[in-house]
């Protein structure tokens, strides 16, 4: 139970509903600046001089994963308090976190990962991964309740891509009134709590500058906060489905930070619309809900009264710093210099100006690593998502598009283009020799031009299943997933070829067997079952999903089971 609840605290659970009561705030108070700085130097002092011999910060050492997370977050501080990413520290935490990152499942330590990349901002090295792990931060979202909880399991390579036709299908609003729309394709999570929801809402904002159709489960989180919002203005922990009648400070916050996230999405999409554009692959009325400014928002307005109150009433308790964090990220998102007249800053810096130990470091009940994070940020009023700022503040040209150009994997990957029988095993063989080689930047752009091309030869699919198994592995499971959606643009006759051919290109069956789902051919469901006794268990794994996902049938690899339930239906 203990390690369970240091779990919960370490990133704002329990102890966000612990306020004890003192002195009252002054409405503004003068902030040292002098002692701020002094403050910052100290902390990331400490910070340096806590890590590990194994370049790691350690949380939990039970917990790898949150080690992980910790790092980045210690990262993420330090940029944010003026470090370079050229800063030997910065390099070595982005050492970490990428060897570490495509193994992470733990919501927190994917958010911090993700968040840590793209304020390290090393130009294109870590795009695919970012991207990755925010499909994988999307598909753990609870379908029910739409947040997060601490787990979000891996995808394989077909399931990120039915993914991301779901979210690219999904952009529009949604009427609140009859709850979530349905979700049935998106794996989810249970048991979702608003501490791990906050971090997964602030990565895929983050991660859409990725060209992530994330509007789906930023919606799904507004409409979580907008259905649970108590009657005091707050929001409180809502762990497993229950919510509280009573708020709490960090979450509510957090509920603030939901609602922003969702008015910059719709301010974008009406923008859009405004100028005779589109939003792809999404329903293109313009949502009625969308208000001009947040500030008139009673939602808003009830939750910054909350936080008022408490701001008026009382000095944060000794668990401190994930609260004043969550408020000064909340704030300085909305551009607030004050909440209902009450300093923010002021208030906050003050407390934590003297809650510094001797060695620079913050402890309340996080770690001394976690806490001084917290504290930094919040002195150097950290904004991880200054793009969305300017979004709601009028500065960013919302005119045309707002999200950054799409990269040419995904522009290319929409888009087919004829190539001439002549010119095709030719280009074949040239952009599947450079793919083996390619950093990663272009890995991507060869992957669009090989899953675009419209080949009436055969030689881009055959040449490319050819030479999948010789590929480094970091590029292995992205062409099966461009082998995949080739496959799926042919029709089922072809298909069936593929599947019952046992001569067939190991490669080419087990992209047919991938594809036969997303195709959503039941026609098939008959060879897909022959092919469960397959002794290559990646070809009986695939097979398996695609007839769960073509029948809602969960029956295992046993093909006698399956082929009962053929029989008893006719």
């Amino acid at each position: 139970m203990k390690g369970f609840r240091k779990q919960v605290v370490f990133l704002g659970g329990l102890f966000l509903f612990l306020m004890a009561a003192c002195e009252a705030c002054p409405a503004e108070q003068a902030v040292d600046a002098a002692a701020v700085q002094k403050a910052v130097e100290a902390g990331k002092e400490f910070l340096r001089k806590s890590q590990g011999s194994d370049g790691l910060w350690v949380y939990q050492p039970e917990t790898p994963e949150f080690n992980i997370g910790l790092s980045a977050l210690v990262g993420i501080a330090l940029l944010e308090s003026g470090e370079t990413k050229q800063d030997p520290v910065i390099q070595n935490v982005a050492r970490i976190v990428r060897a570490s990152a495509p193994k992470l499942t733990k919501t927190y330590a994917l958010a911090l990962a993700v968040m840590f990349l793209d304020r390290l901002n090393d130009g294109q090295r870590d795009v695919d991964l970012i991207r990755q792990l925010a499909f994988r931060i999307a598909a753990g979202q609870d379908r029910k309740t739409g947040g997060w909880s601490y787990d979000c399991r891996p995808l394989s390579a077909t399931q990120q891509l039915q993914l991301q036709g779901f979210l690219k299908k999904n952009r529009g609003p949604f009427n609140f009134g009859k709850g979530p729309p349905d979700v049935s394709h998106v794996r989810g999570g249970q048991g979702a709590d608003n501490s791990n929801t906050q971090f997964a809402i602030l990565a895929l904002w983050v991660a859409r500058r990725r060209s992530i159709p994330v509007d789906h489960p930023l919606l799904l989180a507004e409409w979580r906060f907008r259905t649970t919002q108590c009657k005091d203005g707050g929001w409180g922990y809502g762990r497993d489905g229950s919510f509280e009648q009573v708020g709490a400070p960090g979450m509510t916050c957090t509920g603030l930070l939901a609602l922003a996230i969702a008015q910059g999405l719709q301010r974008e999409r009406s923008a859009q619309l405004r100028s005779g554009g589109s939003v792809d692959g999404a329903d293109n009325t313009p949502n009625p809900r969308t208000l001009e400014s947040l500030h008139a928002d009673p939602a808003v307005a009830a939750a910054t009264r909350f936080l008022a109150n408490r701001m008026a009433n009382a000095t944060p308790a000794p668990q401190h710093t994930y609260f004043l964090w969550s408020l000064e990220r909340m704030a300085v998102v909305y551009g607030f210099n004050d909440i209902q007249g009450k300093d923010w800053y002021g208030y906050g810096s003050h407390y934590i100006l003297k809650q510094q130990k001797q060695d620079g470091s913050w402890e309340a009940d996080n770690g001394p690593v976690a806490d001084t994070c917290f504290a930094l940020m919040f002195l150097t009023r950290a904004n991880i998502v200054r793009d969305l700022t300017d979004n709601l503040s009028g500065k960013a040209n919302l005119q045309v598009d707002a999200s950054p150009p799409a990269e040419p994997a995904e522009k290319r990957s929409t888009q087919l283009k004829e190539i001439p029988a002549a010119e095709a095993e030719g280009l074949a063989k040239r952009l599947v020799k450079e793919l083996a080689g390619a950093p990663a930047a272009r890995r991507t752009e060869i992957l669009a031009e090989l899953e675009g091309a419209v080949d009436r030869t055969g030689h881009f699919t055959s040449t490319l299943a050819e030479a999948i198994p010789g590929l480094p592995s970091e590029a292995k499971e992205p062409a099966r997933a461009v082998l995949t959606a080739r496959l799926a643009r042919q029709t089922a006759r072809s298909l069936k070829a593929k599947l019952t051919n046992p001569e067939e290109d190991r490669e080419v069956r087990l992209a047919a067997a991938r594809a036969a789902a997303i195709k959503g051919a039941p026609d098939l469901i008959s060879d897909l079952v022959d092919l469960l006794g397959s002794k290559d268990q990646e070809l009986s794994a695939a097979t398996e999903a695609s007839l769960k996902r073509l029948t809602g049938q969960d029956l295992g690899r046993d093909p006698a089971r399956w082929r009962a339930w053929l029989k008893s239906k006719g």
